[in-house]
């Protein structure tokens, strides 16, 4: 992920300046929380 950093701004423009990015990474990982949460399910019971 490359993040679009600037110092002198602030949060809300570098969260807006890197929406896309955030996105894509939160995506990335919820790819495989439904099977996470089935193995998380069946060891529990």
């Amino acid at each position: 992920m490359e993040i679009i950093y600037n110092s002198k701004e602030k949060t809300a423009d570098f969260i807006r300046d890197n929406k896309q990015n955030f996105q894509e990474k939160l995506l990335s990982h919820t790819v495989n929380f439904p099977s996470r949460i089935n193995d998380i399910l069946e060891k529990g019971n």
